[in-house]
């Protein structure tokens, strides 16, 4: 006797249309905030330094990315991520100034971004329903992997 697996299919046209919305904004230029540091210092001031970027993510279910380059002109999305409305604020503090040993972020790699004078900026979107989120930065990362350079898990090939 054979089994068929049950399968649900979603619409992928339009799945895809509203992920490309997501995509629009999160790599408009013009939405990036610069993130500010004092004297190549990511912790001392850090705060309130950036204050109004993290009061506008605080509590906000988000896809975001990080840019670099070597003036503001040339900033380019290198890492996408995202966060749950309760950490949202403190993923970009451990990204950005400080960490706990637990958590994964690109902390150190940003200390080289800013020993090395590159300008770093993020952009994000808040993402309702907030179980989004994960697929839509999946969906990015896979699209985007040639430039997305601090993503290691974006190497993968889009399979249809």
């Amino acid at each position: 006797m054979s089994y068929t697996t049950p399968k649900i299919e979603f619409d992928k046209n339009e799945l895809e249309n509203w992920f490309s919305r997501a995509e629009d904004i999160l790599f408009d230029k013009s939405e990036i905030r610069i993130i500010n540091y004092e004297n190549k210092d990511c912790v001392t001031n850090f705060d309130k330094l950036n204050q109004k970027f993290l009061m506008d993510i605080n509590k906000k279910s988000v896809v975001y990315c990080i840019w670099m380059g070597n003036c503001q002109e040339e900033l380019k999305p290198i890492y996408v991520g995202h966060a749950k409305d309760t950490i949202s604020k403190y993923r970009m503090i451990a990204h950005f100034s400080r960490k706990n040993k637990a958590t994964g972020s690109q902390l150190e790699k940003i200390k080289i971004a800013i020993n090395d004078d590159f300008i770093l900026g993020a952009t994000f979107i808040q993402i309702d329903p907030a179980y989004m989120r994960t697929s839509i930065e999946e969906w990015l990362i896979i699209k985007h992997s040639n430039k997305l350079i601090w993503n290691k898990n974006g190497r993968l090939k889009i399979v249809d």
